[in-house]
């Protein structure tokens, strides 16, 4: 279980602790962590808002870099993949549609597998 906010975390912990569970960090800088007190959940809630504001501050840098990326002509997203692909797959497709269907004849037999059979029926 991962929480991916403050709240979420927060949320996590109640139903934790309604079960029972409580988190206890036996060393932290010195002293011990316990969210089953009024101290070590006010901890805990600040590692959250820490972290949260760490990975906000983060996606806000990052959207800063790809506008002047962009304002400077030198981000132009992520590539396309499947789109570039589309093309080729509806080529291959129409081929194989399109190709004699040899190997399909009779499976099973020795065309199938590639072979060539002879007008007195041996395998060539």
């Amino acid at each position: 279980m991962a929480a991916c906010t403050a709240r979420h975390l927060s949320e996590l912990v109640d139903k934790l602790e309604a079960n029972g569970v409580a988190l206890r960090i036996l060393d932290f800088s010195g002293n011990a962590v316990d969210t089953r007190g009024a101290t070590g959940r006010l901890m805990l809630n600040m590692f959250a808002a820490m972290a949260q504001f760490e990975r906000e501050m983060m996606l806000e840098r990052q959207q800063e870099g790809i506008a002047k990326a962009k304002a400077q002509g030198k981000y132009k997203g992520r590539k396309p993949t499947a789109r570039t692909k589309a093309q080729d797959a509806l080529r291959l497709f129409k081929e194989v549609c399109s190709a004699p269907k040899r190997h399909m004849r009779r499976p099973g037999s020795l065309e199938a597998v590639g072979g060539r059979v002879d007008g007195a029926g041996r395998f060539q």
